[in-house]
């Protein structure tokens, strides 16, 4: 069931146009070749993770099951050139689905968005690397408010610092960061740090496509 909190926070996604406004300072932060990037922005993509959203929006249970790990981890990631020690993009988009940070995050909340909208898919879904950069601001972005709350409060200037860095360092766009950020941030309380990390190297350890090291 979608909250109170939630739903207020799906009608401020409504006013968002892209979640990036640098896609490619994005892709060159991630070292993506051409033909990946050319991939990640067929619609099919964004078909195939808008699937992936509804799933672990159900539950954490389901969003850590192989259905969903194989969705990440199996021949699609692969066939974009993601899934590689080079670039492991695909594994940390995957452990962001499951990880309790992002659990909490837009990735889940997307999931939702149906609910109250018409649009099956939210407008600033363009492609699959706007999935791809939203899925990596959660796991990103809750990791980076859990160090800044470590002294029990996040300062302003704490908050302009971790915004101003996913803007001008990877691309995003400024709207996009400030919805999602605050959506994190009133969720920072339900997730332990050391939860979020322990998660995330677990379920690098056990996949097959992950290079632990």
């Amino acid at each position: 069931m979608t909250t109170e909190q939630e739903r207020k926070a799906i009608d401020g996604l409504g006013d968002v146009e892209s979640v990036l406004a640098n896609s490619e300072r994005f892709r060159i932060k991630l070292g993506i070749g051409q033909d990946a990037y050319t991939s990640l922005k067929s619609l099919q993509v964004v078909s195939r993770l808008w699937d992936v959203a509804g799933a672990a929006s159900t539950g954490a249970a389901v969003a850590g099951s192989s259905t969903v790990a194989s969705m990440f981890f199996g021949s699609f990631w692969t066939s974009v050139g993601l899934a590689t020690a080079a670039t492991p993009v695909g594994w940390i988009v995957g452990a962001a689905v499951v990880s309790a940070g992002a659990y909490y995050g837009v990735t889940r909340l997307l999931g939702q968005y149906s609910e109250s909208r018409v649009e099956e898919i939210p407008k600033f879904l363009n492609s699959g690397i706007d999935f791809l950069a939203t899925s990596l601001f959660d796991l990103m972005g809750s990791i980076a408010l859990k160090v800044a709350a470590v002294d029990g409060n996040i300062d302003p200037t704490e908050e302009c610092a971790i915004k101003e860095y996913f803007v001008e360092e990877w691309g995003y766009d400024r709207n996009y960061v400030d919805h999602a950020l605050e959506f994190l941030e009133s969720n920072i309380g339900r997730s332990r740090l050391a939860d979020m990390v322990s998660e995330l190297a677990l379920f690098a350890k056990n996949n097959r496509d992950c290079n632990f090291d």
